[in-house]
Order: structure tokens, then sequence, then C-alpha cells
């Protein structure tokens, strides 16, 4: 769904991941995971975030975000329906999290790198000259009206 760009760890934090990984002894099993949240709990947060609603005007706006993909002049293949609908879940989610009922523009704004970043293929020339998926969505960010 998305592709989020994490850097590499500290010196010292990778070193305590080394560390940690050398002095096991046997490999994690099944009973060494405990889990976080019961079906219930998932259930009843899906559905809160279903309920999240996205008006009009924000379902067009993250709309004409991911056809613009499929026009920039860099991109080759631009992002698919798909990416969109990963795109309102992403918003409804976050906004879910903020406990607001609905999306706005700037959700959509926060989620659209995350999710778009990994589905365009850029033009050989493109990648050639520098230029990023991260670039050309936030061209395109910058030039798309918000809705009010």
């Amino acid at each position: 769904m998305m592709k989020a760009v994490i850097d590499f760890p500290s010196e010292e934090d990778e070193l305590r991941v080394m560390s940690t990984h050398h002095i096991r002894t046997t490999a994690l099993t099944k009973d060494d995971i405990q889990p976080v949240i019961d079906r219930t709990e998932l259930t009843n947060l899906r559905k809160i975030v279903m309920n999240v609603s996205i008006s009009e005007g924000v379902m067009t706006y993250a709309n004409s975000l991911v056809r613009a993909t499929r026009q920039h002049i860099s991109v080759m293949h631009g992002a698919s329906p798909r990416a969109g609908i990963s795109l309102l879940k992403a918003c409804k989610a976050s906004a879910a999290i903020q406990g607001r009922a609905f999306v706005t523009p700037d959700d959509i704004k926060q989620w659209t790198l995350p999710v778009l970043r990994h589905r365009l293929v850029l033009k050989p020339g493109a990648e050639l000259s520098g230029t990023t998926s991260d670039d050309v969505i936030r061209n395109i960010l910058a030039t798309m009206s918000v809705p009010t």
C-alpha cells in the first residue's frame, strides 16, 4: 500500500541490532509473538475507518492527483485506479486515528507521497537526469488546486 523511506540506523543502533541478533541462540517461534489486539477490536477499528467520510470535492482532488501522474512529462506509467483506492484508505485511517470522521485535503497531501511513490515508472531520460518519483509527485501537488 505504501513505500516508507527509512534511513539507515545510527551507528549505535545498528551495533545494538547486530549484537542482539548475534547473541540469540534460538530462532523465534510463534509462541514468542504476542498479539497486541484481538479479532473483535480489529473488526471494530476497521468499521470506524470504513465510516470515515470523504466529500465529493476531496475525492475529486485525490482522483485528480492520481490521474495527473499518468500525464506528467517525466512519467512512462502512472498510478493506477488501485493507487487511488489505497490513497483513500490511508487517508481514512489517518483521519480516524486523529479522531476525525472525515478526510481533509491535508490528509490527501500528507499521504500522496507514501502511497504513490512506488507506483510510478519514470521515463529513462527523467531518471538519468536525476528526477525521482517524489519530485514528480511534489510537482503535481504544487500545481493542483486544493478544494475548499
